[in-house]
């Protein structure tokens, strides 16, 4: 077996327990956040936008709040109403 395939296998087998959890809903992650209000900044920058993607798909959140700024002329009102149409993030 080629050197890059026995890593990416070694990674697989590392990976399965947290990708079982996640199905199930018992990852500490989805217990943490179950129930929850969260306050997001940032949301409309790359991180910000993953981080409310996995939030909505993997977590029983209560509600999310977005705070955003200004950039390059358009408002934050403008770029978080962006980012709810956009259905590939989201």
């Amino acid at each position: 077996m080629d050197p890059a395939e026995v890593l990416m296998e070694e990674a697989k087998a590392r990976q399965k327990p947290i990708l079982e959890a996640a199905a199930r809903g018992d990852s500490e992650i989805q217990r943490f956040f179950s129930g929850t209000t969260a306050f997001v900044t940032g949301g409309t920058g790359f991180l910000g936008k993953l981080l409310i993607e996995k939030l909505i798909r993997s977590c029983d959140v209560k509600k999310i709040y977005v705070i955003s700024r200004l950039k390059k002329g358009i408002s934050s009102k403008e770029r978080i109403s962006a980012l709810l149409k956009d259905c590939v993030s989201i």
